[in-house]
């Protein structure tokens, strides 16, 4: 549940603040706190106990108030943080070495407003061991040259609706203990690395917006569960990984559009299962994504190759099993010639593929179109080296005439055992069984 400005917040004594203070935070400069037990204007100096708060200053919300900042450039402090208050900043830019939420207690903040910024060096959203902390993020910009804890101790939320994050890296769930929970439904984050579980219970959910990760998406990074679910929108990472300890791990793709250039280690691998939405190799650019553990695709979800040249295309690697039940779509970048090959999944296992994809049996034809024109490829599940998919001309056409027939398959026979191209149907570097068993599946099919 929202934590939202109209809520009532029990106070605290000042006195154990000052302890928690002294405690945990070796901050300098003068210590404001917040006067008003009601919602105020940030920068009305009646507010506070000192006057309005200059740069440099650490302040201290922590009797049940609620600020409110809806314009203006704030000073830059040295640590603002709201424990049994709430923060909420709908204009303006606002500015601290370190904003925290939640420091053995309960709090709040929101940011809305398209034009709002809020600038840190780290943000920490349920900052201690006691009390659940919230952060609505309903438009605007939050800049953190650092790091933000969701969860540092106890429990926190993060919900983002809209506007952007841009951030050097997430953390869910710190501490053994803690709970950490970051929810984006629209929006952008812009990141280095994602945290999700480092010694407590993290997860994240994605609802819907884009979520680039340049570096890593770790799936718990040290002892702690994590969970990552995409439910829809879009999700760039380089790399997906795990721990090596034997907490929970789960990745789970429901939806939305998902590109990835590693996923799971050889040391520790990881199955990727394609429950919905679309899986699309490297992202954007052409390249190979590789997975070490096994593919499983499920029906409902696809597999989009963009196809950029005669000799550039999209790549899965899969070091395991290989299973396939949903779509396979082309984004043709070129004309084709009708003599090109394209792998499209390098079983890298001993195990052959295992099912096809929808409406696409063996030899069977997927169309793409470029510059309005439609081209048609072939399909094959025992294409590279005997257990890779491979799409290209019509399988089993060894003459070109457009009929498989005793001409194809006289073609192979007659240059059985050599290293092609004449004969060589899959592309493996040898005329064999795998090309024979091409021209016997498609007996009698015309190429369209």
């Amino acid at each position: 549940m929202r934590i939202t400005s109209s809520s009532a917040l029990p106070a605290r004594s000042f006195i154990a603040l000052l302890a928690t203070l002294a405690i945990g935070s070796t901050a300098s400069g003068v210590l404001i706190s917040w006067d008003n037990p009601g919602v105020g204007d940030w920068y009305d100096p009646a507010n506070w106990d000192c006057g309005f708060p200059a740069a440099g200053e650490v302040l201290w919300m922590e009797n049940g108030g609620t600020a409110t900042v809806t314009g203006g450039t704030s000073p830059v402090y040295s640590i603002v943080l709201c424990r049994e208050a709430g923060l909420a900043i709908s204009g303006g830019v606002f500015q601290s070495n370190s904003i925290q939420f939640g420091q053995s207690g309960t709090a709040f903040g929101e940011i809305s407003g398209a034009s709002t910024v809020i600038n840190c060096d780290d943000m920490r959203v349920g900052e201690s061991i006691v009390g659940a902390t919230c952060f609505n993020h309903f438009d605007g910009v939050v800049n953190i040259t650092g790091e933000m804890s969701v969860a540092f101790g106890g429990e926190g939320a993060y919900f983002q609706d809209a506007g952007t994050v841009n951030t050097g890296e997430i953390n869910l769930a710190f501490f053994s203990g803690s709970n950490g929970q970051y929810s984006l439904f629209g929006g952008e984050i812009n990141t280095v690395d994602v945290f999700v579980g480092v010694d407590g219970t993290g997860s994240f959910f994605q609802y819907g917006g884009v979520l680039n990760i340049t570096e890593d998406l770790r799936i718990p990074i040290a002892s702690g569960d994590g969970t990552f679910r995409l439910i829809d929108g879009e999700l760039n990472v380089d790399r997906v990984i795990r721990s090596s300890s034997s907490t929970a791990t789960e990745f789970r793709m429901l939806g939305g559009e998902f590109n990835v250039r590693q996923f799971g280690q050889v040391a520790l691998p990881m199955d990727l299962k394609i429950e919905g939405g679309t899986f699309t190799p490297a992202g954007p650019a052409i390249g190979t994504s590789t997975i070490d553990g096994s593919l499983d695709q499920q029906a409902g979800s696809a597999i989009r190759i963009d196809l950029d040249s005669s000799t550039s295309s999209d790549l899965v690697e899969v070091e395991d099993n290989v299973i396939l039940d949903g779509d396979l779509t082309l984004d043709l970048g070129f004309a084709p010639l009708g003599t090109e090959m394209f792998t499209v999944i390098d079983n890298l296992g001993a195990s052959p593929v295992f099912g096809t994809f929808t409406d696409q049996p063996e030899s069977s034809s997927i169309a793409a179109t470029f510059g309005g024109t439609t081209y048609n490829f072939a399909v094959t599940y025992a294409g590279g080296d005997g257990n890779d998919v491979v799409i290209g001309a019509c399988f089993g056409d060894a003459t070109g005439d457009g009929v498989i027939d005793f001409d194809d398959l006289n073609t192979v026979l007659s240059n059985w055992g050599e290293p092609g191209p004449e004969g060589d149907l899959n592309g493996s570097g040898l005329v064999d069984f795998d090309d024979l068993n091409l021209v016997l599946s498609a007996w009698e099919m015309d190429c369209v």
